[in-house]
């Protein structure tokens, strides 16, 4: 049976009541036609979203620092996985495996900083913004879940405006960023907390992210 004919035959049963629950063809890789169940526009499967720590977080509810920064990097896998047409891993546990070896040490790094800065007392977890934060980055809400809004306060700063920073979960202004200078021959330079504009001051989309 040609490939036209196979699509026209399943329009056909389906017309006539045979399809009881709504299917999506899905090309594979061979250039044949697979169906599934419709997940829908935002998301995998029709369970219920999962809104506890545990289940959020591979099976145990997160304890400290590093626990709750393998969440969240789970959420992210589980929503690139999920979400983005431009996803490298099969898998979310590959990803959890490769994605900082591929961002070249990057998510190692910033993590590290993250706990420089809480063991200094610089900045402290909220773990009620970040509960809420790791609950919008679901892989079910495909077209927000890349940048909740909530999970910019999941650390909380205690760095003035205008202080010395090295990073900017240590800025107490909301949105604030630790400015680094334009030359840094060191491994780590100091920078300053620099706060966001507010409405009516001027701004530069691409340096300020007005």
């Amino acid at each position: 049976m040609t490939r036209l004919s196979l699509i026209v035959s399943m329009v056909i049963v389906c017309a006539a009541g045979a399809c009881d629950t709504p299917r999506t063809l899905i090309a594979l890789g061979d250039g044949g036609l697979d169906d599934a169940t419709d997940a829908g526009p935002d998301g995998p499967g029709d369970s219920v979203e999962p809104t506890d720590l545990a289940s959020m977080c591979g099976g145990a509810e997160p304890v400290t620092l590093a626990d709750w920064e393998r969440c969240y990097h789970r959420r992210w896998c589980e929503v690139l996985i999920n979400c983005s047409e431009l996803n490298l891993y099969r898998d979310v546990d590959e990803c959890l495996a490769s994605e900082d070896g591929v961002e070249g040490g990057k998510l190692a790094s910033e993590e590290f900083e993250r706990a420089r800065a809480i063991g200094a007392g610089t900045a402290t977890l909220d773990t009620q913004a970040f509960t809420q934060c790791l609950i919008e980055r679901s892989p079910r809400r495909c077209s927000t879940s890349a940048h909740p809004p909530v999970c910019s306060r999941r650390f909380v700063g205690t760095t003035a405006d205008h202080q010395v920073c090295f990073n900017d979960i240590e800025c107490a202004s909301p949105g604030a960023e630790c400015k680094q200078p334009a030359v840094c021959n060191d491994s780590c330079c100091a920078g300053t907390c620099e706060p966001k504009p507010k409405v009516g001051q001027h701004c530069d989309d691409l340096v300020d992210g007005c």
